[in-house]
């Protein structure tokens, strides 16, 4: 399992790297200037993204799971639905430009800010695990879903995704940490217990 959540940290890593380029053909695209080979291009970046961001996501399943916390279980299941529908979102106005409407973009943003919400507050029962590092990233995860929640500030919360990426990754960091070193030390006591037999 520590490897597992290992790897989500490193794609939660690589998810904030990716934000650059989804940015970027946003832009682009708010400027009529995305097009051909460019399309394409966007949606194989946004299908990585969303694949980074289900691994990174699927990292604190197994964190909630490991310290039998409920609700970050159901708000990272609910996040990564979340995600999958926007995404998808996307794409199908990337394939067809006349289904892309405002309206839809800033309910997709709303959506997205209402399941962060949740999921702060229970990085924030993660305090006695790992200290003052999970009341940040839960703190700034609240922050980060209402702003988005407000449409008004999405860009405080667009900013505010930088320090939460790593937050929330040196949270999985050390989890996958925890739980090796608690797996050496179980495998220690069993080689003391074989010995003391023979």
């Amino acid at each position: 399992m520590n490897k597992t959540i290992k790897y989500a940290g490193v794609a939660g890593i690589f998810s904030l790297i990716f934000a650059v380029p989804v940015i970027f053909f946003e832009i682009l695209k708010s400027l009529n200037k995305l097009d051909g080979g460019l399309v394409s291009v966007y949606i194989f970046v946004l299908l990585i993204s969303l694949i980074l961001y289900i691994v990174f996501i699927h990292g604190f399943k197994l964190v909630a799971e490991k310290y039998q916390n409920n609700l970050l279980k159901v708000s990272s299941y609910i996040l990564i639905i979340s995600a999958i529908v926007y995404y998808g979102y996307l794409v199908i106005t990337l394939i067809s430009p006349n289904l892309d409407n405002i309206v839809i973009q800033i309910l997709a943003v709303v959506i997205l800010g209402a399941a962060s919400i949740p999921f702060g507050i229970a990085l924030l029962k993660l305090k006695p695990q790992f200290g003052s590092l999970a009341t940040g990233a839960g703190v700034v995860e609240i922050i980060t879903g209402t702003s988005l929640l407000s449409v008004i500030l999405s860009i405080v919360g667009i900013l505010l995704l930088i320090p939460l990426y790593i937050l929330t990754s040196m949270i999985l960091f050390r989890a996958a940490k925890k739980n090796r070193n608690k797996s050496n030390n179980l495998n220690s006591i069993k080689g003391i217990c074989r010995q003391r037999k023979t």
